[in-house]
């Protein structure tokens, strides 16, 4: 990757060349990276000036053949005071459930709203956009939940259909060690980027993963 290569508008910054790309460590590397493609306060971020819409991608990510389980529309949840968020243990966990997941995702990243202008439509949703983009992808790894599965698995949440799709089993033995060695408390959620959609907004390469 070349950062001194990215195309930009507006005022130039000093970014490194290739020799000196090089010579960065990985911490650098990150930082001048964000530098470079953030949006700045005399200058909008690297781009080519404009939005190929022939070619953008379909930002509903879907897996072919894995199966999808449809969350159920969650209710308001439980009241809490902003202070609470600060607080640890001022309140009771909800236990886990396909109710409390649901609830969970439609906070985090679920679909909040649809808009029209003319013939486009497009959707907003709960986590941050990055221009309406919405690259971020989630995921969650659960233990066997009523309704959801019999057994451990790897899920990816569809926020268009509200519902996870099953990746991958885990085998339970396999599951009961990772309880036993604390790497998982009772589940997890994972972000991962969707880098086709950063890449076809600001024609500019993304740092390898």
């Amino acid at each position: 990757m070349v950062l001194g290569c990215l195309p930009f508008y507006g005022e130039a910054e000093v970014s490194p060349d290739r020799s000196q790309a090089s010579s960065l460590s990985a911490e650098e590397l990150v930082v001048a990276y964000h530098e470079r493609t953030k949006h700045q306060f005399h200058r909008f971020a690297a781009s080519v000036g404009y939005m190929d819409w022939a070619t953008q991608p379909d930002p509903f990510r879907r897996y072919d053949g894995a199966s999808l389980v449809r969350l159920p529309f969650p209710g308001m949840g439980q009241a809490l005071s902003y202070w609470q968020l600060y607080v640890a243990d001022s309140m009771e966990p909800a236990p886990l459930s396909i109710d409390s997941v649901s609830l969970f995702f439609r906070y985090a990243l679920s679909l909040t709203a649809w808009k029209r202008f003319h013939e486009t439509t497009w959707s907003l949703r709960a986590n941050p956009s990055s221009g309406n983009l919405h690259p971020t992808e989630g995921y969650a790894l659960l233990p066997a939940v009523g309704a959801i599965h019999d057994r451990p698995g790897v899920y990816h949440y569809a926020p268009k259909e509200h519902g996870l799709e099953r990746r991958a089993d885990v085998d339970p033995s396999v599951w009961t060690a990772l309880m036993a060695g604390g790497f998982i408390p009772r589940g997890a959620l994972v972000h991962s980027l969707a880098r086709g959609l950063e890449v076809w907004r600001a024609r500019v390469p993304v740092l390898p993963t």
